[in-house]
């Protein structure tokens, strides 16, 4: 292994020491906190999780590369998943929303040979597409919702307030929702 390329990981890996450190020295982050993450009980929800994110990561890769074959940009897809982390880690670390689409652009501009700056309208496609996937998923999400709303609905008969079950747990939940009811 090059040695460049063992110092690189090894900066990562102070780096990564470091901020544990400043997390757990100045009361961010303790260490019951740090340790419930690692339990047994915790392991499939943190793969699924790892799961989501990756093939989120991949997908965003995959309309990346189909949105810039539009304007004739060749680009392969190991390029278009290092591009596509660039940009993840510094939507991560800079403030703001766009700050890991900036760099993405950057690199776009840098990149393309002809008629410079077209890879920047994609980008402003992706991110649109990417707003249209999430609304969409929250359309669904929605349905979903109202879906099991009205199925709870029809299990529940209105009956007025002597005769109804005091459950404040239920109640604050449902009351805003359908009034006053109570389970047949």
């Amino acid at each position: 292994m090059p040695p460049k390329k063992i110092f690189l990981f090894l900066l990562k890996v102070a780096i990564a020491v470091l901020a544990l450190t400043y997390l757990f020295r100045y009361g961010r982050l303790s260490a019951s906190t740090f340790s419930k993450f690692f339990l047994w009980e915790n392991l499939p929800l943190i793969l699924t999780s790892c799961l989501f994110l990756i093939s989120a990561q991949l997908l965003s890769v995959f309309r990346l590369i189909l949105l810039l074959r539009t304007i004739h940009f060749p680009l392969r897809y190991p390029e278009g998943l290092k591009l596509n982390m660039i940009g993840f880690f510094f939507n991560t670390v800079l403030p703001g929303a766009l700050g890991g689409d900036l760099v993405k652009g950057y690199y776009l501009f840098t990149i393309e040979q002809i008629m410079k700056g077209r890879s920047l309208g994609i980008l402003l496609m992706d991110r649109i597409c990417g707003l249209l996937a999430i609304l969409l998923i929250g359309a669904f999400s929605i349905l979903y919702l109202v879906q099991q709303q009205s199925s709870l609905h029809n299990k529940y008969i209105p009956l007025n307030n002597d005769a109804r079950l005091k459950r404040p747990a239920f109640d604050s939940i449902y009351q805003p929702v359908w009034g006053k009811y109570t389970p047949k």
